[in-house]
């Protein structure tokens, strides 16, 4: 999820919108990278968040 939401993947994920027309072509890059910031983060305290509940569990036993 990390790669597919890095905000430097937003021309990629423009280019792709503008071709399959899944939104507006007035979207650019701009408006990508703050739709994909958002996700990035989310994934990122998904991926960091983990190991912390990990280590909780092996505590606990």
């Amino acid at each position: 999820m990390l790669c597919v939401f890095m905000p430097a993947m937003a021309p990629l994920w423009a280019m792709l919108g503008e071709t399959v027309g899944i939104w507006p072509v007035e979207w650019g890059t701009p408006m990508m990278i703050k739709v994909l910031a958002p996700l990035f983060v989310i994934a990122l305290i998904i991926t960091l968040g983990s190991k912390e509940l990990d280590d909780s569990c092996e505590e606990e036993e």
